[in-house]
């Protein structure tokens, strides 16, 4: 319509067609369009409306529901068991059975046109995945000193893989586990995989978490322990232990609550995460009225004597001088301080999870006799002993493994539980960042934690609980889930 008056004109003068004046033939195009763009609206708004109908209304995004959620605020979960003084135990499920989907609102997964089914599931939908393999990658020591415990975390991650693929994997795909030794010196063998898993205590990760490799390779990695500042700042690493930074404000916490005010340190400096521990206990201590670390020394391991060491601290302890002890200390380390019987805490003497082997008790009840039962030791799991089978998860795991207790072997089943979970909640569209987003959303709970999301104010899992040595080896302290008191706080 530009061009309108020049074709009126051409028209005219040519004498092909007679057509009436200018003016009136502009007019008449006017009307036209206007005709025209209230036909257009009327047709928009008539496909808007039957849209409409035929599409939900928008609502809140899927919340995931399970009758076990522990208390997000306060010191004291509710106990897994009956008859506490938490209250009554909550219903429980197996590991392998996903939480409840709450239909009021979106699905946890973006819609797809794809199917959960072998054929259908779209086949290479993302780095890693193909019509029928989810490639993983996964570190462990396999040689060296902690050969045993990489050979542990390995059967704790198939168990639980090799049961998936029996009942037919995850939308027609088999997991594919790809165990390297130490795989983490570089982020190489993790490029072909859709995601990771990463050993107890690697220190190979959390240095590439540091120079940045996990986040720039972009793939979601599930971390076993998690006892470093290092595992709860990437964007790609998920971790399911408490940080050792919990350990020590909760071991604080309970024994101020008991009375304690003066307190003692005694660890591993070779420890990889020794110093952040230590760290956050002088900080909480710090915050506490009233309360002080009197005393810290580093024990160099594998010593077959620390007498000096011992007498060191007993000068300074003794009758009723340190009112909490925290051991800090690997099994053999631990055995070869107690054997000259170093003064307990006037409290409480607490070790962290590594203790957690009926090995060490029984070495404990050997040395030291009946002194054994004031040690309390410290979990994010819950042990699989006598008084918690009652629970299906913990039950169901015990019967799997020869050392069930294994700190390293309950924390590798967790996280493969975490990361399969992951896995099942994404669906047939599988990809890195699909399953990034699931782990980011999910909240994870089963018999063996208390409860695991990845919000800031959780890190993961800021809870903790305890045992002691006892006649089977352990038994229940009486803790309940203690809540880290300041979780996600990283003091240098």
């Amino acid at each position: 319509m530009s061009d309108l008056p020049t074709l009126h004109r051409s028209l005219a003068a040519g004498g092909v067609v007679t057509t009436p004046p200018f003016e009136e033939v502009k007019a008449n195009a006017r009307q036209i369009r206007i005709r025209q763009a209230r036909s257009a609206v009327v047709v928009l708004a008539v496909i808007a409306v039957l849209a409409g109908l035929s599409l939900a209304p928008p609502q809140r995004a899927a919340r995931v529901v399970d009758s076990r959620r522990p208390p997000t605020t306060g010191d004291v979960a509710p106990d897994t068991r009956s008859g506490e003084p938490g209250g009554a135990a909550p219903t429980t499920t197996a590991v392998t059975h996903p939480p409840v989907i709450v239909a009021d609102g979106e699905p946890t997964s973006p819609p797809t046109r794809y199917e959960c089914v072998k054929g259908k599931n779209g086949g290479a939908t993302g780095t890693g995945v193909t019509a029928d393999r989810i490639r993983l990658t996964a570190s462990a020591f396999l040689d060296g000193p902690a050969e045993s415990i990489g050979r542990d975390v390995v059967m704790a991650w198939k168990t639980q893989i090799d049961a998936v693929n029996r009942g037919g994997g995850i939308c027609g795909r088999t997991v594919d586990l790809r165990v390297i030794n130490r795989a983490f010196r570089s982020m190489e063998p993790a490029e072909e995989a859709v995601g990771l898993l990463v050993t107890p205590l690697d220190a190979d990760f959390a240095a590439r978490l540091a120079d940045g490799s996990v986040d720039r390779t972009g793939v979601p990695a599930v971390v076993s322990d998690g006892l470093g500042r290092m595992h709860h700042g990437s964007g790609w690493a998920r971790s399911v232990g408490p940080p050792a930074a919990t350990y020590a404000r909760v071991i604080a916490e309970e024994a101020y609550r008991a009375g304690a005010r003066t307190f003692a340190l005694i660890h591993d400096p070779e420890n990889t995460f020794g110093d952040e521990s230590a760290a956050a206990l002088r900080d909480y201590l710090g915050r506490l009225p009233g309360a002080s670390l009197k005393f810290t020394q580093a024990l160099d391991p594998g010593r077959v004597s620390y007498s000096n060491e011992v007498a060191a601290f007993n000068e300074k302890c003794r009758d009723g001088g340190c009112d909490a002890v925290l051991l800090s200390l690997l099994p053999d380390t631990a055995k070869q301080w107690l054997v000259k019987r170093p003064a307990m805490g006037r409290v409480r003497t607490a070790g962290y999870p590594y203790l957690l082997s009926k090995r060490f008790a029984a070495d404990c009840e050997l040395q030291i006799g009946s002194e054994c039962t004031r040690i309390w030791v410290w979990s994010g799991y819950t042990p699989p002993i006598d008084d918690f089978l009652g629970d299906p998860d913990v039950a169901h795991y015990a019967q799997q493994f020869e050392e069930p207790l294994n700190p390293f072997t309950l924390s590798a089943y967790t996280s493969g539980s975490v990361l399969l979970e992951a896995l099942k909640r994404v669906g047939p569209e599988l990809s890195r960042e699909r399953l990034r987003q699931v782990l980011d959303e999910m909240t994870y709970r089963s018999g063996l934690v208390s409860q695991l999301d990845w919000r800031p104010d959780s890190v993961g899992n800021p809870w903790a609980r305890a045992v002691r040595p006892g006649e089977s080896g352990f038994e229940d302290a009486g803790t309940g889930w203690r809540r880290d008191p300041m979780p996600g706080h990283f003091p240098r």
